[in-house]
């Protein structure tokens, strides 16, 4: 994959790759992609996200946002693999998030602070992929572009976040996989 079709994918819109509803959408951006290694995306925390639960954005949330980042790069890889628009993949193709391992949480993120993912590519085999996550949160007065809009490793291991970025959760083995739509909707 060239430089410029990976800069393509991460200047898509998560609503575009995503099949969730806009307001279950808990992601603003991706950042880097590699198909063999991972993504990296963020999502600034908002009050309806926090509303009833004392401005802390709960942890089946970060979980969740950890999860799209995973099923993301699943969709992707598997719209580069059958050369296919993820539109076209959408007609045929449901990418699910099954399940996960462990998660284990370090800390937590509020209202108005921004989450980065970043989701490794563990396994990829059959239309399924697993992946392990760190979220991180960057604190409200931090740009994340600044930080994170150059980043140009080709290993996802060799990336480093600035100090202030706090590892807050590190989920393993999050399965996605594209479903064949006949699977999911029987009528």
């Amino acid at each position: 994959m060239t430089e410029l079709e990976k800069k393509g994918w991460v200047n898509t819109a998560p609503g575009e790759i995503l099949v969730h509803g806009p307001s279950k959408i808990y992601i603003d951006r991706y950042w880097w992609f590699e198909p063999e290694e991972g993504l990296i995306s963020s999502y600034k925390v908002q009050p309806k996200d926090v509303a009833d639960h004392f401005d802390v954005f709960r942890g089946v949330d970060i979980i969740e946002s950890a999860g799209q980042t995973g099923v993301s790069a699943c969709a992707i890889r598997e719209s580069v693999k059958q050369e296919k628009s993820i539109d076209e993949l959408k007609k045929h193709f449901r990418i699910a998030f099954l399940g996960m391992g462990e998660a284990r949480f370090h800390g937590f993120v509020r209202v108005h602070e921004t989450l980065v993912s970043i989701c490794s590519i563990n396994r990829y085999k059959f239309r399924q992929m697993h992946v392990s996550c760190k979220v991180y949160k960057v604190p409200a007065d931090k740009d994340v572009a600044a930080s994170l809009s150059e980043l140009k490793q080709n290993k996802i291991v060799d990336i480093k976040l600035p100090a202030e970025y706090e590892l807050v959760a590190e989920l393993s083995d999050i399965i996605g996989r594209a479903v064949p739509i006949n699977k999911i909707y029987t009528n």
